[in-house]
Parts: structure tokens; sequence; C-alpha cells
């Protein structure tokens, strides 16, 4: 890491799915970023938590991919009240690492589009 950070590069893990039995573990090892991070319904542990316990990590969310097939909206209520949770703070990003239905594509990052500009206060 020091020769990595001299270079003025960061380093990304990749954890996803459950990774409760992980939290101390992740808490104690010196990477400033959790990628893939995926809350509830599909992991086991909401962002809040995360960033309670890794105050020093940037968590960057991968949008559970069973919520594409869900209506528009639950998937913008699900995205509002993750940023809700989330955001304060700052130390997030939302992405998605999953492969997801193409044809679900308009309708699921539509949705989060409008959570996003309504969290922000503005319209979509």
């Amino acid at each position: 890491m020091p020769i990595v950070r001299s270079a003025g590069k960061l380093i990304s893990a990749h954890y996803d799915g459950s990774i409760r039995p992980y939290l101390s573990l992740l808490a104690d090892i010196d990477i400033p970023i959790i990628e893939a991070f995926t809350p509830p319904p599909m992991g086991d542990l909401t962002v809040a938590e995360a960033k309670a316990a890794w105050p020093d990590k940037v968590i960057w969310v991968n949008f559970p991919g069973s919520l594409y097939l869900e209506p528009a909206e639950h998937i913008e209520a699900y995205t509002l009240e993750l940023l809700r949770t989330g955001a304060p703070g700052g130390r997030l990003v939302l992405g998605c690492t999953e492969d997801f239905p193409v044809d679900q594509f308009e309708k699921t990052f539509s949705a989060m589009g409008r959570a996003l500009a309504t969290y922000e206060g503005r319209a979509w």
C-alpha cells in the first residue's frame, strides 16, 4: 500500500454478498475503498452499518441486481432510502456491478435517476 499510495493511486477491494462475518477484519485492513458492496436484499449489511464500522473507507455500492425486476416505484423508493441512510457524510459511490437484463435498463436507471434528483431536491 505505501508504494501504491506514493504513486498517487487508490486501491479498492471487491466485496459483495454476505460480508457481515468480515466486518471487523475489513475495518483493520488498509484498503480505502470497498467496491461492489451489496446491501440488502442481496447482501447482509446496510450501507449505514458499513459506514459506521469503517469510518475511514469509501463504500462503493453495487445496486442489488434482484431489484431490476421490481416495479419502477419500488426501485425509486429503495434508491431514495439508500441515499437517505447512506449518503450523509459522503464516502458513498452508487454503481452497478451486476449483469442486468437489458430490457430493464431504462426502467431501472430512470427510477434511480428520479431518486437521485429527489434526494438532491431537483425536479426530474
